[in-house]
């Protein structure tokens, strides 16, 4: 059945064009060969079937670059074959192609990476929801998010506000849910973000706002983490582990983790009489990664590297450690980690 005509999704024009040729089978049975209505079936079974090529083309081509699933310096002839089509008047009229074509010019080993971005994010911004399935656009947000993620990474932590900009979106267009409920992972994403920019009181808004969607069986430890990262980022650590300690950390292994580390943060702003608890904390996070042994790799890597280094600044505030301050911060910037900035602002605390 043909879907509604505002949702065309990669599969609208293919069985557009199937019905198109039943139709050009049956004029070719009742009409002239030279007949004008004949051509004009003829023509729109060759465009439907080329839309339904570059739409499948762009969106496998920049899954596979995205996953790094071909290595980057391949990344433009997996694209080659279809950049003239693209230019095409009748295709550039496409709002699906027209997206990918831009998110194509976003990906690694792409030339073209800031002005695609912003050609993506003036596409996004004029875009109605009902325009595109939304398991699509969900798929297109989630390469502009990417791409604004690999900036950050890169120093370039002004991508923070377009960042921030797509979940704001992401929400009107109630594009964050998942079997009905609040996406937790990328709500989170979007709370931390906030805070991160200063802006803690919309995080505390959207929070209140939206605590009711998250799923009811993880709704009270989701709130008391959010509501803590709120609070850490207002230096109110002591009301943040008061939070943090009643959570139930069984969710999953991010939610577990993540919930440690911002511990052990606060531990270490409080210090003093805390710094027991900073030492007891670091000894668990190392332990719980060991154990969890399906968790992604890389992922742990992060984490564990965050571990080991918040404690290496912790000795240094203690007067131990035979590194420099210089030589650590050398290290730190070349190491993968999750809170890196943290553990970086740390540390020049420590050199003033």
């Amino acid at each position: 059945m043909m879907k509604n005509q505002t949702q065309k999704d990669m599969n609208f024009y293919y069985e557009k064009a199937l019905i198109e040729h039943d139709q050009l089978w049956y004029l070719g049975k009742e009409l002239k060969r030279n007949n004008p209505k004949l051509k004009e079936h003829f023509f729109k079974v060759v465009e439907d079937l080329d839309i339904s090529y570059l739409m499948k083309k762009l969106n496998y081509a920049c899954d596979a670059i995205n996953r790094k699933t071909i290595i980057v310096q391949e990344s433009s002839q997996a694209l080659y074959p279809i950049d003239d089509l693209i230019k095409t008047p009748s295709y550039q009229k496409n709002n699906f192609i027209k997206l990918y074509h831009a998110i194509s010019h976003t990906l690694p080993g792409s030339e073209k990476g800031e002005e695609g971005f912003h050609r993506l994010e003036r596409l996004l911004n004029n875009l109605k929801t009902a325009e595109l399935e939304k398991n699509d656009l969900n798929e297109i947000y989630t390469h502009a998010l990417n791409f604004c993620v690999r900036r950050i990474i890169e120093g370039k932590i002004e991508y923070r506000n377009n960042l921030f900009d797509l979940y704001e979106q992401l929400l009107q267009r109630k594009l964050i849910y998942k079997d009905q409920c609040l996406h937790l992972g990328r709500f989170k994403n979007i709370i931390s973000l906030a805070c991160q920019m200063g802006k803690t009181d919309r995080a505390r808004e959207l929070l209140n706002n939206h605590k009711k969607e998250i799923d009811i069986r993880h709704q009270e430890s989701a709130y008391n983490y959010l509501i803590a990262s709120i609070l850490f980022y207002e230096k109110q650590f002591e009301e943040a582990i008061g939070h943090l300690i009643i959570i139930n950390t069984t969710i999953d292994f991010f939610f577990a983790i993540n919930t440690r580390t911002l511990l052990l943060r606060c531990y270490y702003e409080l210090g003093g009489a805390y710094n027991r608890l900073f030492k007891h904390t670091r000894t668990t996070i190392a332990a719980f990664i060991r154990r969890n042994k399906n968790a992604n790799k890389e992922k742990k890597a992060l984490y564990g590297n965050f571990c080991k280094f918040a404690y290496q600044v912790y000795l240094k505030r203690k007067g131990y450690g035979k590194k420099t301050l210089t030589e650590l911060e050398g290290i730190i910037k070349s190491t993968k980690m999750s809170h890196k900035d943290w553990i970086l602002e740390k540390l020049a605390e420590l050199k003033t």
